[in-house]
């Protein structure tokens, strides 16, 4: 975007805030994992342990270590109770706020969020991820794409050779589609407003001799023409033989 119509507005100005809120909340997570002394879990008692009480615990419990001990029963004696220590609403909110911010910076880009590793919220499989592929090509890197091209010819080129030009070909980043746009094509050069050359020049391919030539389909020429005459005799023989 521009104000004027020359300059671009800065990206990373425009986005301070949010970049700014993803610096801190990376920084409160790192020094919340640090820092915090947080355990998974607590056994409660109604009264205070001796130590012999609190080695013979500690030995009881090492029994349900590891994987091969996962699910075990664990029997509390004299009134302990066991308390997992479930995350807080608070604590939910920061991974929210880290992933909203993630969000709100790719759009700043134009930067389909899949792209940077979100996948939470988009679809990884089937036509969706080539669907939304061809639009960051169409609606983000176009743009670039063009303004580059055009600043290349201006300054690096100019009016020297007419014949040599400048093309990015994002086909590969569309690969997924191309089986589209080979349909595309096969209906332009049977239907006769495309040739073989207009196909080549349109995948950066050279042109051929002969393919110039556009197709006319038999059974669409104008009424009373020489070659409907001549469709119409054909069909008429056919129809007599017949």
């Amino acid at each position: 975007m521009s104000l004027d119509g020359v300059r671009g507005l800065s990206v990373i100005g425009q986005a301070a805030e949010e970049l700014g809120l993803s610096i801190q909340a990376s920084k409160f997570a790192s020094k919340f994992f640090k820092n915090g002394a947080i355990p998974a879990s607590v056994l409660k008692h109604p009264k205070s342990l001796t130590d012999p009480e609190i080695d013979r615990l500690k030995a009881s419990l090492e029994e349900f270590r590891g994987a091969d001990n996962a699910q075990k029963m664990l029997l509390l004696e004299d009134g302990m109770l066991y308390e997992r220590i479930q995350m807080t609403s608070v604590d939910a909110q920061l991974l929210q706020i880290m992933e909203l911010t993630q969000y709100d910076i790719a759009m700043r880009f134009g930067v389909p969020p899949h792209m940077i590793g979100l996948t939470s919220k988009t679809t990884s499989w089937g036509s969706g991820i080539e669907q939304i592929g061809s639009a960051f090509v169409a609606y983000t890197l176009q743009d670039y794409l063009t303004m580059w091209q055009e600043s290349i010819r201006r300054d690096l080129l100019g009016d020297n050779d007419p014949k040599v030009y400048v093309r990015f070909n994002p086909a590969g980043l569309i690969r997924g589609d191309i089986k589209t746009r080979y349909a595309a094509y096969a209906v332009g050069r049977q239907w006769g407003w495309l040739s073989v050359n207009d196909i080549r020049e349109k995948e950066d391919m050279d042109p051929i001799d002969g393919g110039d030539i556009y197709l006319q389909p038999t059974n669409m020429v104008p009424a009373g023409s020489d070659a409907a005459a001549a469709m119409a005799a054909m069909l008429g023989h056919n129809g007599a033989r017949r």
